[in-house]
């Protein structure tokens, strides 16, 4: 339950605007790696799926991630799975690569102390560049464009994280009612600073 632990303060520090100390790339792509080969053993996923934090069941912060590459041969740095959902289809991150974009944003949000915006393992992806709703849309701009601004929900607890990975792993759908990510997509972004760009 360690290993839920540390997931769950990643996960825990997402949920708000608040400057903090938080785990750089390294630190995070170490833990990930720990918990994808913990939910190998079904026993593990079993017990993990019964931790529920005080942020399980909520609805998650919405933030904005701007990732700039160098040319379309670069690529962003992490892989996604197409999430279809009543609401509008999103895009779940699966991994993220070693020295990539989206590996430097997380760097430099360490390093600002906004671990609110670092895009985590099972984050899901609302827009990008204002493209929201259809995953192959999404897809391709994100590989039409060197400029990305992404709207992106973080886990708010590893127990929704685990949900996401057992729909991923199994090809499943979503369970239902375990999308937290569904009061962005139905109001657009509650969030007043930014918008669909």
């Amino acid at each position: 339950l360690e290993l839920c632990t540390a997931v769950d303060d990643e996960f825990r520090l997402s949920q708000h605007e608040k400057s903090a100390i938080c785990a750089s790339s390294v630190s995070l792509a170490t833990l990930w790696e720990q918990l994808t080969r913990a939910c190998d053993d079904p026993a593990f996923f079993s017990v993990a799926s019964g931790v529920r934090s005080e942020f399980s069941g909520v609805s998650s912060l919405s933030f904005s991630a701007e990732l700039l590459r160098t040319s379309g041969c670069q690529r962003f740095g992490f892989g996604c799975r197409d999430v279809p959902a009543d609401d509008g289809d999103v895009l779940m991150v699966t991994g993220i690569s070693r020295g990539g974009c989206v590996e430097a944003w997380n760097d430099e949000c360490a390093r600002q102390r906004t671990p609110w915006k670092r895009l985590l393992l099972c984050s899901v992806v609302l827009s990008v560049n204002g493209v929201a709703g259809e995953c192959a849309r999404m897809r391709n701009e994100l590989s039409a464009s060197t400029h990305a601004v992404l709207i992106v929900c973080n886990p708010p607890s590893v127990h929704e994280a685990l949900l996401m990975l057992r729909a991923f792993r199994t090809a499943a759908p979503v369970p239902p009612g375990s999308a937290f990510w569904a009061a962005h997509t139905a109001h657009g972004t509650a969030r007043r600073d930014h918008v669909f760009v």
